[in-house]
C-alpha cells in the first residue's frame, strides 16, 4: 500500500512546468524550468523575488556569451567571450560557497 504522505513527483513535475502569471517576474535569461526549480509554485506571497546570485551570474554570462556572436568585430567579440566565460567558471566554482553565505546570512 502506498504512503499517503508521499508526494506525487510526476505532480511536482507538471507544477514545475505550468505557466502562469507569475512567469513574468522571471528574468528574460533564466530557463523556465531552473525558475521554477528555485522559485516553486504556489507563489509565497507578495513581496519581491531573491534570485539566487551566482545563478542569475552564469544566466547573465551566458547571455552575454551568446550575444557576442552578433558582433561584427571578431577580436572584441572574442575578448568578451574570454571574459564571460571566466566569469562563468569562476561562479560555478563558488556555488556552494555562495550558497553556504546566502545561508548564514538568512540564519542570522
Amino acid at each position: 500500500m502506498a504512503d499517503k504522505n508521499l508526494k506525487d513527483p510526476t505532480q511536482e513535475l507538471r507544477n514545475l512546468l505550468k505557466f502562469e502569471d507569475t512567469d513574468d517576474i522571471c528574468p528574460p535569461w533564466w530557463p523556465r524550468l531552473l525558475f521554477r526549480l528555485h522559485i516553486p509554485l504556489p507563489w509565497p506571497g507578495p513581496g519581491p523575488v531573491n534570485y539566487p546570485p551566482a545563478i542569475d551570474n552564469l544566466m547573465a554570462n551566458l547571455h552575454i556569451h551568446t550575444m557576442s556572436y552578433l558582433m561584427r568585430d571578431e577580436n572584441a567579440a572574442q575578448q568578451i567571450r574570454g571574459v564571460a566565460e571566466e566569469q562563468m567558471v569562476n561562479a560555478v566554482r563558488n556555488l556552494s560557497k555562495d550558497h553556504e553565505k546566502t545561508t548564514r546570512t538568512r540564519a542570522a
